[in-house]
């Protein structure tokens, strides 16, 4: 059919006459219903070359009846449900596992894996909440002062967005303006000779552990001269430790949730799995080549 509607070019072949007979002849090809693959083999040779050579044999290929360009399936990462062996599509399985980490659960809702999502971030969410609440909401937060490295947030930095204001007001306590961009939340307590802003100094006044008496004046700043984090123990008492725990679990355990959103439920099936469908789309593309 190609080689038809260049024989009506007359002249010598060219670039503006052969794209001429090919935009005649490429809705007709449609219409005769040709095979995508031999469609996609014209067009794409004539787009990517330009070039006469290619598309004359091409055309001839046509001509003939013998296509033989294979064919491209893409894949499916699919894991096995332990609980019915029903086939999971775990879609993108990084954006998963970094959406699983932001929020407990969310990779699994992302997957089309709801129930389990909601599983999950109850669970997790709700076991740091109530660390959080058992410590006071002083057990997270983020310091790596000498002699105050708080290494249990490094756990409890597994649980997601929700453990972040801790490092975010970390760096603000520490930065030119000396005051924690959400107030006293999830801020870390003072050492002795910290200087802050006056206005932190003021909220931590209204609260129950600190009076005035426990800063120096050093106009524009104030200098803290106790120990807030013994102020924190000796207040909550075992609550502090207890705390503590829970949000590190609820971290931990999320590590196991990313993990679950990357590959799926653990099963010994799914490599199996894996190894039958990895022959079946061989098995495919080859019988589709031979045929044609």
């Amino acid at each position: 059919m190609f080689l038809k509607a260049m024989q009506r070019c007359r002249g010598p072949f060219s670039e503006e006459s052969m794209s001429a007979a090919i935009s005649q002849q490429w809705n007709v090809l449609i219409v005769q219903s040709i095979s995508v693959d031999q469609q996609l083999a014209v067009h794409s040779a004539w787009y990517f070359t330009g070039s006469r050579k290619a598309l004359i044999f091409l055309a001839t290929r046509h001509h003939f009846g013998t296509m033989s360009m294979p064919i491209q399936i893409p894949e499916k990462i699919e894991a096995i449900s332990p609980d019915d062996d029903s086939m999971i599509d775990l879609k993108n399985p990084a954006v998963a596992a970094i959406l699983s980490w932001l929020v407990p659960g969310l990779g699994q809702m992302y997957q089309g894996r709801r129930s389990k999502g909601i599983l999950f971030m109850s669970a997790i969410l709700g076991t740091f909440l109530v660390g959080l609440g058992c410590g006071g909401g002083k057990v997270v937060y983020a310091s790596w002062k000498p002699g105050e490295a708080r290494w249990a947030y490094v756990c409890q930095l597994g649980a997601g967005v929700i453990s972040l204001p801790a490092a975010i007001q970390s760096m603000s306590l520490s930065g030119t303006t000396k005051t924690p961009l959400f107030g006293t939340w999830m801020a870390p307590p003072l050492q002795s000779g910290q200087y802050v802003s006056r206005s932190y100094a003021e909220k931590l006044i209204r609260g129950p552990d600190i009076d005035a008496d426990d800063f120096f004046d050093r106009p524009p700043l104030r200098q803290f001269r106790g120990d807030q984090l013994s102020m924190w123990h000796r207040r909550l008492g075992r609550w502090f430790e207890i705390g503590t725990l829970y949000t590190m679990l609820a971290g931990m355990l999320n590590i196991l949730v990313i993990f679950d959103a990357w590959s799926g439920p653990l099963d010994d099936r799914q490599s199996l799995a894996a190894e039958a469908k990895k022959r079946h789309t061989s098995k495919v593309v080859q019988e589709r080549n031979h045929d044609r």
